[in-house]
Formats: C-alpha cells, structure tokens, sequence
C-alpha cells in the first residue's frame, strides 16, 4: 500500500486511551528482576507493551509484561493504534483506526519502538472503514440432556439472530424453527439428531448433531461434565476451550454419551477443535517442566538446580574446591571448599587439627619446585 507523506499543519492524534495506558495495563513491575539468568534462546515473543523480546523468559523478568505472543511484534491492517505515539511531527502518516474509529494521524515515523505501524494506515478514509465490518456469526453448539434415558431435551446455543432452525431425527425433518427440541427413544438404539441453518456468509450448511452410538458432536465442551472421581484415562477432549487430558469413571453422565468429545491424543483434539491454535506451557527443553506439546510459553518454565537436579554432566567446574570433577558441563553449585584455617596455619587437611596427616602432607610436597 502506497503511503502519502505529506508536510501539514495537522493535530498529532488525540487517543482516547493515553500514550501508556495499554503499557501499563499489562505490564507488572513486580515481575522485573534485572538479576534473573534466562536462557540464550532465540524464541522472540511479542509482549503486549509492543516490545520484541529474545524469549518470553527475558519479556516477563526484563520487561514485566504479563502477556505476549509467539514471533516479533508485526502489525497487520486494521491494528487499532490508539496508544501509539507517534511523536510530535506535522508530517501526515495516514488514516487508521483509533479506538475503532477511522482517523487522520499525523507524527514523525511509522516505526515505534522497534514495531512498524505501517501496514495499520490507508490511503483515505472510505478504504480504511472495510476494518469495521463485523464478520458473519457461524456458531452452533448442541446441548444434550435426558432424565431416563428416553426422553431427550436438545438445547440449540450460539445461533445467529437472523437464521432458522430446523431438526432432524435421522434423514426425518422432525421440527422447524425453535432452540429447544424434545424427542422420546424407547426401544431403538440406533438414531441420531441434528439442528441446522443454511447461511450463505458461513459457506452454506451449519450443522451440529448427536448421536446415541457415536456420542456428541466432535469438540463438545465438557466443563462442568462430571464423569466421576476414577483414575480411569478416557482421552482428551474440548474443556473450557482448551484441550485437556480426562479420567473419570465412564463416559455416559445423566444418559448423555459423551464418547464422541474425545480423541486418542492431544495432537487430533488441537487440530479438529483448535486448528492453529496455542497450547500454554513451557516450551523450553532445559527445563524442569518442559512440556514437548506445549506451543506458546506460559511463564511457568522452572529451571535447576532450583526446580529439579541438572541432568547428566552437572558437576563441580572450580579446580580449587575439593570435589573439582573435571568432566562436569555445566557447574551445579555443588562445590565444597576447605575452610580457611587462619588460627590454625598447620592443619593442612582442614580437619581442625595438626596431625600426622598434616604432615604426611607437607613431606609428600617436599622438593616439590614452584611456579
């Protein structure tokens, strides 16, 4: 996109929100702590204060940001630049958008403190408005509930305003409009219900359906689901929009079958249920805590030896301590070294007394030439 730079007499932006508000919003000095050793790994993340820092260790205990993303700050269009200075310029960067409204910015540079704003700004205002049109509604999510196991109640939740709903029993158009949709099963085992809309915005059909063999629809939320306090693991499912491990005593709670919410493993219930989507965690390998399925750090990495032990090839690294392991890698804060006897200048071996040991000792170094 083509920027104008032109030299006018024009207001620097007047935001709503001060210059450091959002910055202050979510930053925490608490979390400063300019002594704190993080590890030299090049893993960017982007704080919300719009900084890019080495790895997320360095954003939280350098910069005190409480939130951040994975890779280097980049603004993409319609990034809402209210907050941002600017600086004092007369030189007019462009229109963008200012706490959802489209504004004529003027300033010194589009780069500001190392992030550039650039791609946020437009030409003219008309071209800058497609950034508030509000993108089609496409839930559904089917709620399933039943007294004795006969008798269903199917609630219809996060439907657009403007569609209409139809039920389904099998390939049986049982019900037109309404959320809620009542039905009764005596003897057959094998049937399914399905609520729909057509919706040309969402790419036509919106389905969701349950079935009394395969269980609910795929990425069904079980929060607040209890399946009984088992050890039983039953897989991993949709809980509270996150992908989570699941034990509990069986998988039909209050005659619900829930089999068709779970996945054999974390990698399928992320792409079926949260395709692209972050798994919170620790992503460093020389942690304590490293978790390999983790996809965006959450601050909780714990590293030796305060967390745990070191691993293979810790030792003593100081050649003057008395337990020096001279093939150690990395030093574990384990050295030991002989105490400094000033009052008592013959007890060589530190044992706090002058003994034949001692001088054993002294004979044993006896012609021995100095550097």
């Amino acid at each position: 996109m083509k920027h104008v730079l032109a030299l006018v007499f024009a207001a620097t932006v007047a935001a709503t929100i001060p210059v450091h508000a959002q910055v202050q919003e979510c930053v925490d000095v608490s979390l400063i702590n300019p002594e704190a050793v993080c590890p030299a790994v090049v893993d960017p993340v982007c704080g919300c204060d719009g900084w890019t820092y080495m790895n997320s260790c360095e954003a939280q205990t350098q910069g005190g940001v409480t939130s951040w993303t994975e890779g280097t700050c980049e603004v993409e269009s319609c990034t809402d630049v209210a907050g941002v200075d600017f600086g004092v310029c007369d030189a007019v960067l462009g229109i963008a958008q200012v706490n959802g409204v489209c504004q004529t910015i003027s300033g010194c540079d589009f780069v500001v403190n190392g992030v550039d704003y650039s791609p946020a700004f437009f030409e003219d205002e008309p071209t800058c408005t497609i950034c508030n049109e509000v993108p089609p509604e496409c839930g559904l999510q089917l709620l399933t509930s039943t007294v004795d196991g006969m008798w269903y109640t199917f609630e219809a939740i996060d439907v657009p305003d403007d569609v209409e709903l139809t039920w389904w029993i099998d390939d049986f158009l049982a019900q037109t409009g309404g959320l809620v949709f009542e039905a009764g099963f005596d003897f057959n085992p094998f049937w399914s219900v399905c609520a729909q809309y057509e919706s040309a915005p969402c790419g036509g059909l919106v389905e969701q359906c349950y079935s009394n063999v395969e269980g609910v629809a795929p990425c069904t939320d079980l929060a607040g689901v209890d399946f009984g306090l088992c050890e039983m693991a039953m897989g991993v499912a949709n809980v509270g929009g996150t992908c989570q491990f699941v034990s509990g005593c069986g998988s039909y709670v209050g005659g619900v079958n829930y089999t068709g919410a779970f996945f054999d493993s974390m990698e399928s219930c992320m792409q079926e249920c949260n395709p692209g989507g972050n798994l919170p965690g620790c992503v460093y390998p020389e942690a304590c805590n490293f978790n390999p399925l983790a996809t965006e750090d959450d601050g909780s990495c714990t590293f030796p030896p305060f967390g745990c032990a070191f691993s293979e090839g810790a030792g003593c690294m100081y050649p003057g301590a008395l337990n020096y392991d001279p093939w150690a890698l990395v030093d574990d804060g384990s050295c030991q070294f002989a105490p400094d006897n000033t009052d008592c200048p013959g007890d060589v071996d530190g044992d706090n007394t002058v003994g034949v040991s001692d001088i054993l000792t002294l004979l044993g170094q006896f012609g021995a030439v100095c550097d």
